[in-house]
């Protein structure tokens, strides 16, 4: 019953560092085709996958007690 977002993060990490090492890039924008899109701007930075893009807040826990 809860809405996931619509772009996987963690999936357009791993296709980050295939298509920028293929393409010698180290900025792309990403756009998932799929029933709920989204676009994801990637940079390559040292060893790590920076993701931006548009996003929702739907909600928000409070998560201290842990």
């Amino acid at each position: 019953g809860l809405y996931e977002d619509p772009v996987c993060g963690s999936a357009h990490c791993r296709l980050a560092y295939y298509w920028g090492n293929l393409l010698g890039k180290r900025e792309m924008i990403a756009f998932q085709s799929s029933s709920r899109t989204g676009v994801l701007k990637i940079g390559l930075v040292e060893d790590k996958v920076v993701i931006g893009g548009r996003a929702v807040t739907v909600a928000d826990f409070d998560l201290s007690f842990l």
